[in-house]
């Protein structure tokens, strides 16, 4: 079974302890020096501390340490370490682990400690150039040929279908919304579970990397590093082709962008995956690109957006811009 984040939202109650005793602690068994914190993972609220990342150096090395706060179903170690047994690629890696220490129930965390990766992201958000798309794509056809050879984790009977699979997602983004009363998308959640299991039917979910947005692919020469591993698992087929595209866009505070840039970005996107990937092989890609994105769109009307730590002014923004993205992938699929 792939881990589960998000799913862990109503159960989660935040970090141990406070985070200076635990870098503190972690920091004086490893021999890591501490320089700055990178990274802080939320499961939507602030209060609700999963993960936090720092910079620093060990023996001499840039090096990075993250502190797992939240149990997972498969450390983080041990799925680097399943990566690189099966991986087959000479372009694309992950990250080497210094050291390690598994999920610890009594302590109530665990830690990984690894190489600082001290290179550019394969593309700056939210619009990447044609060059960018372009290498993106040259990346992933690698990654799916020689990466993906077999899967590594165990698919669990409740990950095998991709209609579940969503419909239990959404139904539970819109639990987190209704807690905060927030606007549920009743009708358009129907709408699209319906269309959803009626256009994909019975179809299994895809062993990937389901995280693969554009910080979390570094780009070093001829080489791609990838991040954020505890999200390999099962999704639904060209899930991984998407994810990026709704990261990029969820992240925009500009508020003079506007919906049509946006539609047509992802319009050269689709056309860039028909012909420089093995995407063109499957004549249902676009249908299940406006699918995917559709869910994703949903995603964040629910419970990305609501919970944004900005001002209103750019929530009302970008809810316009999704609210209308939504309208046109569901006028396509």
């Amino acid at each position: 079974m792939g881990n589960k984040i998000s799913e862990k939202y109503f159960s989660h109650k935040g970090l141990c302890k406070e985070d200076q005793a635990l870098k503190e602690e972690i920091c004086n068994k490893t021999g890591f020096i501490p320089q700055e914190e990178i990274f802080r993972g939320y499961i939507y609220d602030t209060d609700k501390v999963g993960s936090l990342i720092y910079k620093g150096t060990w023996q001499g090395k840039a090096a990075v340490l993250k502190i797992q706060g939240l149990e997972l179903e498969i450390d983080e170690a041990d799925i680097l370490e399943r990566f690189n047994a099966q991986n087959k690629s000479t372009h694309v890696r992950v990250p080497m682990c210094y050291q390690k220490e598994h999920f610890d129930k009594e302590k109530g965390y665990g830690f990984l400690l690894s190489e600082y990766i001290d290179a550019p992201n394969i593309y700056t958000a939210p619009f990447s150039s044609k060059e960018e798309m372009n290498d993106f794509c040259t990346f992933f056809e690698e990654y799916q040929t020689k990466c993906l050879r077999e899967p590594f984790i165990k698919k669990e009977k409740e990950e095998a279908s991709a209609y579940q699979f969503t419909k239990k997602r959404i139904v539970h983004w819109q639990k987190i919304a209704m807690s905060k009363e927030h606007n549920a998308y009743q009708k358009e959640v129907t709408d699209f579970l319906d269309t959803y299991q009626k256009e994909i039917k019975e179809e299994s979910t895809v062993f990937m990397h389901a995280h693969l947005t554009n910080k979390d692919i570094f780009k070093d020469k001829d080489s791609y590093i990838l991040m954020s591993n505890l999200f390999w698992g099962y999704r639904p087929k060209w899930y991984d082709t998407t994810f990026h595209l709704w990261a990029g866009i969820n992240a925009i505070d500009d508020t003079s962008i506007k919906k049509e840039q946006v539609i047509a970005y992802l319009q050269t996107w689709i056309e860039s995956y028909k012909t420089k990937t093995s995407c063109t092989k499957d004549p249902l890609f676009e249908k299940r690109f406006h699918l995917l994105m559709g869910e994703r769109v949903l995603g964040s009307l629910l419970v990305d957006i609501p919970n944004k730590n900005v001002d209103e002014e750019k929530k009302e923004h970008l809810r316009g811009i999704f609210q209308e993205l939504y309208a046109w992938h569901r006028g396509e699929f």
